[in-house]
């Protein structure tokens, strides 16, 4: 049975999790932190050795109160640890979710910009080893009169993909060229495991021809390899607002990739703005 002095602890860690700092996709929130039980001890360590107020603690919970005691006037948060100077040569910001732009406190539903995105994306790469992230790309990636804009996806071989174990391989692109500055996302999803490629656009437009150029290329490729690969879309409209369309693309990639949705749900169930805005809160922590 815990003592009352555990359940103290028990509940400020609980509380300072789920009003915090939110993890990355490759960890679990463990006893409310995001660390795990070597970072933390980690973190102990290096503080003793650049400060005299030592960190006298054994445990990993006593260790994280103390920590959050003697931060607590410079940090709000666990992620906040992670910047200090004195941990300059440590990895530990990979432990959390990416900060937003500091430009979304005043405005918070600033639209998402390439590096929004990829930034998501590539947490999720590593969280998922089946999954690879392409883009984001311009609607030319292909370029025109045979100028390549995108090389990796001028020369996209499926094959190549497979043999490295990737299951699921999720896409995002702008409707703009690469010589403009952005005008709304759209995504892709391909599922090896169900054998469809699936196209979704929040607005419910349908699949541009560049993209479906790239799609029918796909399907042979995989016709090759005895796939029998399927196209769907989207052409549903999700999105009633003008600036989530950025949101509705991750949510659309990482809920397909998790199997918490399916292109069926999504031709026939809308999902409003208000969830994906509310998602702000959960794939990105605040700056």
């Amino acid at each position: 049975m815990k003592s009352r002095k555990s359940r103290r602890l028990s509940k400020l860690l609980k509380k300072k999790f789920y009003g915090g700092a939110i993890c990355s996709p490759t960890r679990k929130a463990s006893g409310g932190t995001c660390y795990k039980d070597s970072e933390l001890m980690h973190i102990r360590n290096v503080w003793n050795n650049y400060s005299s107020d030592k960190i006298t603690a054994t445990t990993t919970r006593e260790i994280w109160k103390q920590l959050h005691d003697k931060m607590k006037n410079v940090c709000k948060d666990e992620n906040c640890w992670a910047e200090q100077p004195f941990l300059h040569n440590t990895d530990l910001k990979s432990s959390f979710a990416p900060k937003h732009p500091k430009s979304w406190n005043s405005n918070p539903n600033e639209w998402l910009s390439s590096v929004d995105i990829l930034s998501v994306m590539k947490q999720y790469e590593k969280a998922y080893k089946c999954f690879k992230f392409l883009g984001p790309y311009p609607i030319d990636f292909d370029g025109e009169k045979g100028k390549c804009v995108e090389r990796e996806m001028c020369d996209f071989q499926l094959k190549k993909y497979i043999d490295k174990g990737y299951k699921k391989i999720g896409f995002v692109f702008n409707t703009d060229p690469h010589y403009k500055s952005g005008e709304h996302w759209i995504s892709l999803f391909i599922n090896l495991k169900t054998q469809e490629i699936f196209f979704f656009d929040s607005a419910g437009d349908k699949v541009p021809s560049e993209i479906k150029a790239f799609v029918d290329r796909i399907i042979q490729q995989g016709s090759q390899l005895s796939l029998n690969i399927h196209f769907d879309q989207n052409e549903k409209t999700h999105q009633h607002t003008s600036t989530e369309c950025g949101m509705y693309a991750l949510y659309f990639i990482i809920n397909m990739l998790k199997d918490t949705t399916n292109s069926k749900k999504i031709k026939t169930t809308r999902i409003p703005d208000k969830d994906v805005f509310r998602m702000r809160k959960r794939y990105f922590n605040q700056a």
